[in-house]
């Protein structure tokens, strides 16, 4: 787990990650789960200009660490620049999508196949457990497993595809994809027991429309934002996206929301990424589980007094059909009016504080509301999935990216060399 904050006014942006990554390994059938307190998570994109990049969830794409894909697109820009932040996304996400030695088209294959073979496991363990097929016994087993895989991808093909795959590419990823998913799960017979063998064809097809319509539920996510100016941004911005990585002939990469641009009608924000619920509470006045406690207990509890109200006073009538949406109203309104409270005592003050921080004290809360997270996983969970040292880095239009707290796996004072050889990179530039 992770926990990370972007706090921006009108003079920089500041970003702040802890360290902490847990590994999770298959051995022998068993789970097991390492936590390591050193991984970086925050990147200086350029080495030139002022854009940073932080990542959380998954630190790899398709098994290749994103410390060594970031390395090597601040090496490949090295001093070109874009007018606005939005340029270095997106020649970021363009460097990995074309980026064919770490990426070849036989891994992306390859790849797809390892995926598709998942969701054919979970499409052949939901047919093998319906009740027709494992009540079945002999050609009717057959005849049974047939219907619910047909079933299934009736189901599929009438659902839409999650964005931005689209109904063409699902057909071409079937076409291009099918027979050797066949060949891999007939191969596999002690995970694919199939009532008859003719059935691979069928459950190949319905898994690649299943990973091709939910690629969501199969593939890991990379959430990746990017802050800092463009030539052209003379205050700071941030973007967020959900990277997926490659599935077929897609490179997946969904913006998250509009993007933060500080300006004078925005003239502070922060925000928070992966873990947030300690950093959720202090901007906004309440922790997004107590948010969604507090919602699901006002629709119950109005349900209940409807209940009561009815019994009284039309006993024996039916319940009114817009029962729902009346209650769907009433929470709605309950929501707006407290939570505007909320928002206008919590959030108001501290972005109007935010506003007009100086540079340091910007990057003092930055840490302080990572620790903060840090310190409540600590103490409530049994394992420190916010943890480690924190890494603190302050970006502005004209000073650059600058770091305030910055690990190393090895001592400083040991190494003068590499830093001799990072300021000679970047003479000139």
């Amino acid at each position: 787990m992770t926990a990370e904050v972007a706090i921006m006014n009108q003079q920089a942006l500041v970003f702040a990650a802890d360290s902490a990554t847990t590994v999770t390994m298959w051995v022998e059938g068993q789970r097991q789960t390492r936590y390591f307190k050193g991984a970086n998570k925050l990147f200086q994109l350029s080495s030139a200009h002022p854009v940073g990049l932080m990542i959380y969830s998954s630190a790899s794409l398709h098994h290749v660490p994103w410390e060594v894909i970031i390395k090597d697109f601040r090496k490949s820009l090295g001093s070109d620049s874009s007018e606005h932040l939005s340029g270095y996304a997106t020649r970021f996400f363009d460097f990995v999508k074309g980026h064919a030695k770490l990426f070849p088209d036989e891994l992306r294959k390859s790849l797809f196949i390892d995926e598709a073979l998942r969701a054919a496991a979970s499409n052949h363990r939901e047919a093998s457990e319906s009740p027709a097929v494992r009540d079945a016994d002999g050609d009717a087993k057959t005849t049974a497993f047939r219907a619910a895989l047909e079933a299934t991808r009736a189901k599929l093909r009438d659902a839409t595809p999650q964005a931005p795959i689209t109904p063409t590419e699902v057909d071409a990823a079937i076409a291009a994809h099918v027979e050797a998913l066949t060949s891999r799960i007939r191969e596999a017979k002690e995970l694919f027991a199939l009532p008859d063998a003719a059935l691979a064809d069928l459950l190949a097809e319905v898994a690649v429309v299943d990973l091709m319509a939910n690629y969501k539920y199969y593939l890991s996510e990379t959430g990746v934002v990017v802050g800092g100016y463009g030539d052209d941004d003379y205050f700071p911005m941030c973007e967020s996206y959900s990277c997926y990585g490659f599935l077929d002939r897609q490179f997946i990469c969904n913006p998250e929301g509009e993007p933060t641009q500080i300006g004078k009608d925005l003239p502070a924000s922060i925000e928070a990424f992966a873990t947030t619920s300690m950093i959720d509470n202090f901007r906004l006045g309440i922790a997004p589980d107590v948010f969604t406690g507090v919602q699901l207990a006002t629709r119950r509890e109005l349900r209940e007094f409807a209940a009561k109200l009815q019994a009284i006073l039309a006993p024996g009538q039916p319940t009114p059909a817009n029962l729902e949406t009346m209650i769907d109203e009433a929470v709605g309104n309950h929501r707006r009016e407290w939570f505007q409270l909320a928002m206008s005592e919590h959030y108001g003050p501290l972005a109007r504080v935010i506003a007009s921080l100086p540079v340091q004290d910007m990057a003092a809360l930055a840490r302080s509301l990572v620790e903060l997270q840090s310190l409540k996983e600590r103490v409530t969970k049994p394992t420190e999935s916010v943890s480690g040292p924190i890494d603190v880095a302050v970006i502005t239009k004209h000073d650059g990216f600058v770091w305030i707290d910055r690990k190393h796996y090895f001592k400083p004072e040991l190494n003068p060399r590499f830093f001799n050889r990072q300021s000679a990179n970047t003479v000139g530039k």
